[in-house]
């Protein structure tokens, strides 16, 4: 275990509102008296069976088991919830616990939108064409906002969620041909151009069965884009360096740049673009050898919980800290200037 704070002792690291106590409470409730049951999770990159105990709860003092493959550095969820349970707790409880709201909002879709612009840059950038002529499959698509970027470019778009409030809302208020249900579930007219997989990757059960229907679902020359949170960028994102601020119970998974390569070359998927953010454009290539990360990985979360508490002296870090308190004060106006919060400030809306 990385250090005692990760032993399954029911404190919670994040602050909830009522609706997310609410569905906390269902969800433990759940796992203690039932219908939830777990099961085995071996490593489904390299099989094997020797793996290193990281944590036994997540950020919401919820009891789960993560560990990290010794043979090739995977951290996953072992045991984890099976699947008629998870697609349960994703229908009744997964919406309101993470996002503190029951039902969508046109702001939650707005902002789905938004990083879907972003999405369709970063797939132009590696030569993927978006265009009238596109198939865009989005799973996990939620309210559908990411298609909706999609979609203002032409291409055909359909999604796919276990979430029915979110899916009607984005077939109601936006048209859009969301159905609930997997990847497996989709009949397709035809091969994706193009399928997203944004911060879906690691929350699904069977990751070899997952992929290899995507391959199947896949045009030749079609683009997988894949965004996971990344294991070793949680000094950004609002994880403030904390790797219990990244575990959830809904996280099957936690990747690296390095283990998402070894998890995707093995299904003979090669990068395209890969960060370690991390963000990646894969295309159909060659079976991938594995390349371990465990040792960088393991060196990585004791470094980052050794020095968790310096994060807060970063200057990344207290710069908006101390303009928000300046702002309080009535003093930012007059030094702003001096302190260079106005162009922070213009800087940051405009990335």
């Amino acid at each position: 275990m990385l250090s005692p704070r990760f032993a399954n002792d029911g404190k919670r690291l994040e602050q909830l509102n009522g609706v997310q106590l609410d569905a906390l409470h269902r969800h433990l409730a759940k796992l203690q008296q039932g219908p939830y049951r777990q099961e085995a999770a071996p490593c489904p990159v390299c099989a094997a069976a020797d793996d290193l105990l990281l944590a036994a709860k997540d950020r919401y003092g919820i009891p789960l088991r993560v560990v990290i493959c010794r043979t090739c550095g995977l951290i996953r969820t072992d045991p984890r919830l099976t699947g008629p349970h998870l697609a349960d707790f994703y229908a009744t409880e997964y919406r309101p616990l993470y996002g503190g709201q029951a039902v969508p909002e046109t702001r939650f879709f707005e902002t789905q939108t938004a990083h879907g612009d972003l999405i369709v840059q970063r797939l132009q950038s590696s030569g993927c064409r978006i265009g009238p002529q596109s198939l865009v499959v989005e799973v996990g698509c939620g309210a559908g906002g990411i298609l909706q970027a999609f979609r203002h470019r032409g291409a055909e778009v359909v999604g796919c969620d276990l979430g029915d409030d979110y899916l009607q809302f984005g077939r109601t208020q936006h048209g859009l041909d969301l159905r609930y249900g997997t990847l497996a579930d989709l009949r397709l007219s035809r091969p994706a151009d193009v399928i997203v997989y944004s911060h879906v990757l690691e929350h699904v059960l069977d990751l070899n069965g997952e992929l290899a229907r995507t391959k199947q679902a896949l045009a030749p020359a079609g683009r997988v884009y894949i965004e996971v949170p990344s294991v070793k960028h949680i000094h950004h994102g609002g994880y403030r360096g904390d790797f219990l601020g990244l575990l959830q119970n809904a996280h099957t998974f936690h990747f690296t740049a390095r283990t998402l390569l070894n998890v995707m070359g093995r299904h003979g998927f090669a990068a395209i673009t890969v960060n370690e953010e991390v963000a990646a454009v894969f295309g159909q290539g060659k079976i991938q050898p594995i390349i371990s990360d465990f040792d960088p990985a393991l060196a990585f979360l004791r470094r980052a919980e050794y020095l968790r508490h310096a994060y807060f002296f970063r200057w990344s870090y207290l710069r908006p800290q101390s303009a928000r308190l300046l702002d309080a004060l009535g003093l930012k106006r007059p030094l702003k200037k001096l302190l260079g919060f106005g162009r922070v400030h213009h800087r940051s809306h405009s990335s």
